[in-house]
Protein backbone atom coordinates (compact mmCIF):
# COMPACT_ATOMS: atom_id res chain seq x y z
CA UNK A 1 0.00 0.00 0.00
CA UNK A 2 1.52 3.27 -0.98
CA UNK A 3 1.43 6.08 1.33
CA UNK A 4 1.20 9.81 1.07
CA UNK A 5 3.72 12.30 1.48
CA UNK A 6 1.53 14.91 3.96
CA UNK A 7 0.42 18.00 2.55
CA UNK A 8 3.78 20.61 2.24
CA UNK A 9 3.21 24.13 3.80
CA UNK A 10 5.30 25.31 0.58
CA UNK A 11 3.97 26.05 -3.05
CA UNK A 12 5.78 25.92 -6.30
CA UNK A 13 4.71 25.43 -9.90
CA UNK A 14 5.01 22.73 -12.08
CA UNK A 15 8.17 24.14 -13.61
CA UNK A 16 10.39 24.51 -10.81
CA UNK A 17 9.20 21.21 -9.11
CA UNK A 18 10.26 19.46 -12.58
CA UNK A 19 13.44 21.69 -13.07
CA UNK A 20 14.81 21.17 -9.14
CA UNK A 21 14.36 17.55 -9.21
CA UNK A 22 16.02 17.58 -13.04
CA UNK A 23 18.63 19.52 -11.88
CA UNK A 24 19.48 17.40 -8.26
CA UNK A 25 19.07 14.02 -10.04
CA UNK A 26 22.58 15.33 -12.29
CA UNK A 27 23.71 15.61 -8.56
CA UNK A 28 22.71 12.23 -7.77
CA UNK A 29 24.20 10.63 -10.71
CA UNK A 30 27.38 12.38 -10.65
CA UNK A 31 26.36 14.00 -14.23
CA UNK A 32 26.59 17.81 -13.39
CA UNK A 33 28.53 20.34 -14.22
CA UNK A 34 28.42 23.93 -13.37
CA UNK A 35 25.81 25.04 -15.60
CA UNK A 36 23.97 22.05 -13.94
CA UNK A 37 24.33 24.13 -10.88
CA UNK A 38 23.52 27.82 -12.01
CA UNK A 39 20.57 26.63 -13.21
CA UNK A 40 19.45 24.29 -9.74
CA UNK A 41 20.10 27.69 -7.74
CA UNK A 42 18.15 29.64 -10.23
CA UNK A 43 14.57 27.14 -9.85
CA UNK A 44 15.04 27.64 -6.11
CA UNK A 45 15.40 31.19 -6.08
CA UNK A 46 11.23 31.71 -5.60
CA UNK A 47 11.53 29.87 -2.88
CA UNK A 48 14.68 31.60 -0.89
CA UNK A 49 13.23 35.00 -1.86
CA UNK A 50 9.85 34.05 0.57
CA UNK A 51 10.82 35.19 3.76
CA UNK A 52 7.78 33.30 5.38
CA UNK A 53 9.65 29.78 4.85
CA UNK A 54 11.02 28.86 8.26
CA UNK A 55 14.81 27.87 6.19
CA UNK A 56 15.44 31.13 5.09
CA UNK A 57 16.37 32.00 9.00
CA UNK A 58 19.39 29.92 9.11
CA UNK A 59 22.94 32.25 7.95
CA UNK A 60 23.98 29.30 5.40
CA UNK A 61 20.54 29.80 3.63
CA UNK A 62 21.21 32.98 3.59
CA UNK A 63 24.42 33.03 1.82
CA UNK A 64 23.28 30.56 -0.79
CA UNK A 65 20.19 32.88 -1.62
CA UNK A 66 22.88 35.58 -2.36
CA UNK A 67 24.72 33.41 -4.58
CA UNK A 68 21.36 32.94 -6.09
CA UNK A 69 21.02 36.23 -6.72
CA UNK A 70 24.66 37.00 -7.92
CA UNK A 71 24.74 34.07 -10.55
CA UNK A 72 20.81 35.21 -12.03
CA UNK A 73 22.45 39.35 -11.74
CA UNK A 74 25.61 39.42 -12.84
CA UNK A 75 26.40 43.34 -11.90
CA UNK A 76 25.45 43.31 -8.06
CA UNK A 77 25.30 46.82 -6.13
CA UNK A 78 23.89 45.52 -3.20
CA UNK A 79 23.51 42.29 -0.91
CA UNK A 80 25.75 40.46 1.58
CA UNK A 81 28.85 39.75 -0.33
CA UNK A 82 28.70 43.62 -1.73
CA UNK A 83 28.16 45.04 1.62
CA UNK A 84 31.63 42.71 2.54
CA UNK A 85 33.28 44.06 -0.30
CA UNK A 86 32.18 47.36 0.06
CA UNK A 87 33.25 47.55 3.36
CA UNK A 88 37.13 46.32 2.94
CA UNK A 89 37.22 48.63 -0.65
CA UNK A 90 36.67 51.80 1.90
CA UNK A 91 39.20 50.96 4.25
CA UNK A 92 41.42 50.32 1.28
CA UNK A 93 40.48 53.78 -0.11
CA UNK A 94 41.05 55.91 3.38
CA UNK A 95 43.24 57.92 4.38
CA UNK A 96 44.29 55.60 7.20
CA UNK A 97 47.81 54.11 6.71
CA UNK A 98 47.69 51.96 10.17
CA UNK A 99 45.08 49.48 8.40
CA UNK A 100 46.38 45.99 9.90
CA UNK A 101 46.44 43.49 6.88
CA UNK A 102 46.29 40.57 10.17
CA UNK A 103 42.22 41.99 10.55
CA UNK A 104 41.53 41.17 6.98
CA UNK A 105 39.76 37.91 6.52
CA UNK A 106 41.46 35.48 4.60
CA UNK A 107 38.29 34.16 3.55
CA UNK A 108 34.58 35.92 3.61
CA UNK A 109 32.73 32.76 2.93
CA UNK A 110 32.77 29.17 3.48
CA UNK A 111 32.39 26.96 0.29
CA UNK A 112 30.92 23.94 3.13
CA UNK A 113 28.42 26.50 4.68
CA UNK A 114 27.35 27.19 1.64
CA UNK A 115 27.31 23.98 0.26
CA UNK A 116 25.31 22.78 3.32
CA UNK A 117 22.75 25.62 2.68
CA UNK A 118 21.64 23.95 -0.73
CA UNK A 119 21.42 20.80 1.33
CA UNK A 120 19.11 21.58 3.96
CA UNK A 121 17.03 24.13 1.31
CA UNK A 122 16.34 20.81 -0.87
CA UNK A 123 15.51 18.60 2.20
CA UNK A 124 12.97 21.28 3.78
CA UNK A 125 11.53 22.28 0.06
CA UNK A 126 9.99 18.41 0.18
CA UNK A 127 9.65 18.46 -3.47
CA UNK A 128 12.50 15.92 -4.21
CA UNK A 129 10.99 12.51 -5.51
CA UNK A 130 13.67 10.97 -3.78
CA UNK A 131 14.27 12.62 -0.61
CA UNK A 132 16.59 9.68 0.74
CA UNK A 133 19.10 10.42 -1.98
CA UNK A 134 20.31 14.09 -0.94
CA UNK A 135 22.56 12.97 1.89
CA UNK A 136 24.71 10.47 -0.39
CA UNK A 137 24.76 12.85 -3.57
CA UNK A 138 25.85 15.69 -1.66
CA UNK A 139 28.72 12.85 0.48
CA UNK A 140 29.54 11.87 -3.02
CA UNK A 141 30.12 14.94 -4.89
CA UNK A 142 31.17 17.50 -2.20
CA UNK A 143 34.71 18.71 -4.03
CA UNK A 144 33.07 18.43 -7.23
CA UNK A 145 30.26 21.02 -5.72
CA UNK A 146 32.57 23.06 -5.02
CA UNK A 147 34.66 23.61 -7.58
CA UNK A 148 31.52 24.11 -9.92
CA UNK A 149 30.48 26.73 -6.92
CA UNK A 150 34.01 29.08 -7.28
CA UNK A 151 33.56 28.46 -10.95
CA UNK A 152 30.06 29.86 -11.79
CA UNK A 153 30.74 32.71 -9.38
CA UNK A 154 33.96 34.42 -11.94
CA UNK A 155 34.33 37.35 -13.74
CA UNK A 156 31.03 38.80 -11.34
CA UNK A 157 31.17 42.23 -11.52
CA UNK A 158 30.15 44.52 -7.79
CA UNK A 159 29.44 48.00 -8.33
CA UNK A 160 30.42 49.53 -4.76
CA UNK A 161 29.81 52.93 -3.63
CA UNK A 162 29.80 55.06 -0.50
CA UNK A 163 30.33 58.45 0.79
CA UNK A 164 33.45 59.75 0.10
CA UNK A 165 34.07 56.82 -2.82
CA UNK A 166 34.82 59.77 -5.44
CA UNK A 167 37.55 61.23 -3.02
CA UNK A 168 39.42 58.21 -2.50
CA UNK A 169 39.30 56.64 -5.96
CA UNK A 170 39.84 58.43 -9.25
CA UNK A 171 37.77 56.87 -12.42
CA UNK A 172 39.12 57.47 -15.39
CA UNK A 173 35.93 58.20 -18.05
CA UNK A 174 33.43 58.43 -14.97
CA UNK A 175 29.70 58.13 -15.03
CA UNK A 176 27.25 59.96 -13.67
CA UNK A 177 27.74 58.27 -10.72
CA UNK A 178 30.46 57.64 -9.31
CA UNK A 179 31.09 53.94 -8.58
CA UNK A 180 33.77 51.34 -8.19
CA UNK A 181 33.75 48.09 -10.21
CA UNK A 182 35.53 45.45 -8.33
CA UNK A 183 35.47 42.30 -10.45
CA UNK A 184 35.77 38.41 -8.54
CA UNK A 185 38.37 35.85 -10.68
CA UNK A 186 39.45 32.48 -10.20
CA UNK A 187 42.65 32.01 -9.24
CA UNK A 188 44.49 28.58 -10.02
CA UNK A 189 47.64 29.50 -9.65
CA UNK A 190 47.97 27.59 -6.28
CA UNK A 191 46.92 24.34 -7.52
CA UNK A 192 49.62 22.67 -8.99
CA UNK A 193 51.83 23.40 -5.63
CA UNK A 194 49.55 23.69 -2.80
CA UNK A 195 46.10 22.44 -4.64
CA UNK A 196 43.75 25.40 -3.47
CA UNK A 197 41.32 27.02 -5.97
CA UNK A 198 40.38 30.76 -4.81
CA UNK A 199 37.96 33.10 -5.55
CA UNK A 200 39.13 36.42 -5.58
CA UNK A 201 37.69 39.86 -5.92
CA UNK A 202 40.00 42.63 -6.98
CA UNK A 203 39.68 44.99 -4.94
CA UNK A 204 41.52 48.17 -5.56
CA UNK A 205 43.85 49.91 -3.37
CA UNK A 206 44.88 53.63 -2.80
CA UNK A 207 47.81 55.17 -4.66
CA UNK A 208 47.28 52.07 -6.79
CA UNK A 209 47.27 48.55 -7.09
CA UNK A 210 45.24 45.75 -5.98
CA UNK A 211 44.79 43.86 -3.01
CA UNK A 212 43.40 39.93 -4.27
CA UNK A 213 40.84 39.27 -1.67
CA UNK A 214 39.56 35.84 -1.11
CA UNK A 215 35.29 35.14 -1.79
CA UNK A 216 35.61 31.75 -1.23
CA UNK A 217 38.60 28.68 -1.33
CA UNK A 218 38.56 25.04 -1.68
CA UNK A 219 41.14 22.15 -1.87
CA UNK A 220 41.66 20.45 -4.88
CA UNK A 221 43.84 17.32 -6.45
CA UNK A 222 47.25 19.05 -7.38
CA UNK A 223 46.69 17.43 -11.07
CA UNK A 224 43.54 16.39 -12.44
CA UNK A 225 41.14 19.03 -11.41
CA UNK A 226 41.86 21.87 -13.91
CA UNK A 227 43.27 21.46 -17.25
CA UNK A 228 46.80 22.57 -18.32
CA UNK A 229 45.21 25.29 -20.74
CA UNK A 230 43.14 26.78 -17.50
CA UNK A 231 46.00 26.97 -15.83
CA UNK A 232 47.62 28.93 -18.59
CA UNK A 233 44.73 31.36 -19.28
CA UNK A 234 45.39 35.25 -19.86
CA UNK A 235 44.19 36.63 -16.75
CA UNK A 236 43.36 40.07 -16.08
CA UNK A 237 44.50 43.02 -18.26
CA UNK A 238 42.04 45.88 -18.57
CA UNK A 239 39.06 43.83 -17.49
CA UNK A 240 39.93 40.78 -20.72
CA UNK A 241 40.71 37.24 -18.53
CA UNK A 242 40.25 34.44 -20.52
CA UNK A 243 36.92 32.59 -20.06
CA UNK A 244 36.76 29.13 -17.73
CA UNK A 245 34.02 26.55 -16.95
CA UNK A 246 33.58 23.20 -14.85
CA UNK A 247 32.50 20.82 -17.41
CA UNK A 248 32.25 17.08 -17.61
CA UNK A 249 35.15 15.30 -19.44
CA UNK A 250 33.79 11.48 -19.89
CA UNK A 251 32.69 11.01 -15.80
CA UNK A 252 35.26 13.36 -14.51
CA UNK A 253 34.56 17.16 -13.72
CA UNK A 254 37.25 19.43 -14.70
CA UNK A 255 37.95 23.04 -15.15
CA UNK A 256 38.42 23.61 -18.84
CA UNK A 257 39.50 27.13 -20.63
CA UNK A 258 36.60 27.98 -23.00
CA UNK A 259 37.69 28.96 -26.22
CA UNK A 260 36.21 31.91 -28.00
CA UNK A 261 34.49 31.51 -30.97
CA UNK A 262 36.14 34.81 -32.83
CA UNK A 263 40.01 35.91 -33.06
CA UNK A 264 41.26 37.19 -29.37
CA UNK A 265 41.35 40.61 -30.37
CA UNK A 266 38.31 40.78 -31.85
CA UNK A 267 37.17 39.69 -28.14
CA UNK A 268 39.41 42.27 -26.27
CA UNK A 269 37.45 44.84 -28.80
CA UNK A 270 33.81 43.73 -27.50
CA UNK A 271 35.04 43.92 -24.00
CA UNK A 272 36.70 46.98 -24.81
CA UNK A 273 33.85 48.71 -25.71
CA UNK A 274 31.08 47.28 -23.68
CA UNK A 275 32.35 45.57 -20.28
CA UNK A 276 31.77 47.98 -16.72
CA UNK A 277 35.18 47.10 -15.46
CA UNK A 278 37.59 48.53 -18.10
CA UNK A 279 38.15 52.21 -16.70
CA UNK A 280 41.36 51.88 -14.66
CA UNK A 281 41.45 52.96 -10.82
CA UNK A 282 43.63 54.87 -9.03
Amino acid sequence: MRILRPKSKYRFSYQQIAGINYYFSTIADSTFGEDEIRLLLIHLREFLLNEDNDVISTPNTRILREVGHSIAHTVRDRGVICDRITELVQKLGSANRNLRWSEVAFELFNTDEILDGLRNVLTTSTIIYAPDQIEPAFESNRLDLKVCLLSMLDGLLFKVTYPGSSHDFRILQPAKDHSICVRTELDMENVPSIGELRLNAHLPIRGGGKFHQCILRCDVPKQGKVERAALERIGSLQGYCQSVKAVRRGDQLVISKIEPCGDPLLVFDVLQATTYDMNPVS
